[in-house]
């Protein structure tokens, strides 16, 4: 309650901390350098720098902060709260881009932001909340900036766009403490193992067996509880034997890669102006938005080609071949980044703030829906398989493919 109650703060903190003139005269702009984007970095600092208790102290995700006031821009606000300036700094705030990203940050980031606390109350992991949240917030950010530098508003810059900049280091530092965690991966043993999944981590069904052969000191000694799941190491082994035509699920989630990578490189090639004929189609029957002067589907075009692509790649080389570790935390990133980029993406090219000109003509709006819509269910496809079977992307070790031969 006490989170709620902080992250809704920022209506009251604009009242007090607007000067009287911006009240009286609602329509002109006023020089004051305190702005709500002040006011919250302000009361985000003596957050970060009070003691916590010992279990949270370590979780970067156990911070109080105000998030809350995205969604609280774009409701309906009474005279008085209008009146406020609030983005006569900001004026791309106003845009369809910026409306849904407000959306985005005051309902999926805030509804996370609450996750992460439950869980940290409980004394539960949440570092699979906290990487997609990562990947989510270091899109939104990315874009946002870049699209107001190079957009149309980049002449309409003010002092107050530096105060978006902290807010660039603050999911650098809480990615590194993520990063830094331990993975609750299965504890491999000569015999059997147990173990005990994250928050929101199933297990793959073929590798269930009875966790009695587990003794509990085992299940103390190697952080692990004997009660959960157990397996061998020649499961794991047999596991990672198994070619890409005995996984059906993993093909098909190669194609679906491969079709999201194709796609990624042929919108890639429309906002770079490619010269064919079926990109210009595309730019002006299918997909106008990527026109917006605006910059922002352009920008994001490009992170798509030139970041999500090569992942993408690289995905399909982690699905063919065992032991890629990394797979399934990155997959979570780019979970969360393709998801908050698809949402703003696709919202702001329906929304009536775009031009009209720039909106998805009507004829076209299902399927463009639907393209979409399956774009982004792609790496959530993906980052559910890597968390539901695991055993697959554990390192796959000379000594754990022998003793994987001795029991059998």
């Amino acid at each position: 309650m006490a989170t709620f109650l902080a992250s809704w703060r920022s209506t009251s903190e604009r009242y007090h901390l607007t000067p009287p003139r911006a009240l009286a005269h609602p329509g002109r702009a006023t020089s004051s350098p305190v702005h709500s984007g002040q006011a919250r970095l302000l009361l985000l600092l003596p957050k970060l720098l009070l003691p916590q208790r010992e279990h949270a102290r370590s979780s970067p995700g156990s911070r109080g902060v105000p998030w809350g006031g995205g969604v609280e821009k774009r409701l309906p606000q009474p005279p008085m709260i209008r009146s406020l300036p609030n983005g006569q700094g900001e004026p791309y705030l106003r845009t369809a881009h910026g409306i849904m990203i407000c959306y985005w940050d005051g309902i999926v980031h805030y509804g996370l932001y609450l996750a992460m606390i439950a869980a940290i109350g409980q004394r539960k992991s949440y570092r699979n909340l906290g990487l997609f949240w990562l990947g989510s917030l270091m899109m939104s950010i990315v874009v946002f900036l870049l699209g107001n530098l190079i957009g149309k508003y980049s002449s309409d810059l003010s002092p107050a766009f530096l105060l978006n900049l902290p807010y660039i280091l603050i999911p650098i530092w809480a990615g590194g403490r993520l990063f830094q965690q331990p993975k609750a991966l299965p504890c491999l043993s000569p015999e059997k193992v147990s173990w005990e999944p994250e928050l929101g981590q199933g297990l793959c069904g073929e590798l269930h067996q009875e966790p009695s052969a587990v003794s509990p000191s085992q299940g103390r000694t190697t952080g692990c509880r004997a009660e959960n799941t157990a397996f061998s190491f020649s499961q794991v082994a047999e596991e990672q034997r198994k070619r890409l035509y005995q996984r059906p699920q993993d093909m098909g989630l190669v194609l679906v890669l491969l079709l999201t990578a194709a796609f990624t490189f042929f919108r890639g090639m429309v906002v770079l102006d490619c010269p064919a004929d079926s990109c210009f189609e595309y730019i002006y029957q299918r997909e106008p938005y990527l026109r917006d002067p605006v910059a922002y589907p352009k920008v994001q075009m490009l992170i798509y080609m030139f970041y999500v692509l090569p992942f993408f790649c690289l995905c399909i080389y982690g699905l063919v071949l065992p032991g890629c570790s990394w797979l399934p935390d990155w997959s979570l990133v780019f979970a969360g980044a393709v998801a908050q980029a698809q949402f703003s993406h696709l919202g702001s090219s329906l929304h009536s703030r775009t031009p009209f000109p720039y909106q998805t003509p009507e004829d076209v709006w299902w399927s463009f829906f639907i393209t979409n819509v399956l774009y982004a269910l792609g790496p959530q496809l993906l980052a559910y398989r890597c968390l539901r079977c695991p055993a697959f992307f554990l390192p796959a070790t000379p000594a754990s493919l022998h003793m994987g031969k001795k029991h059998q």
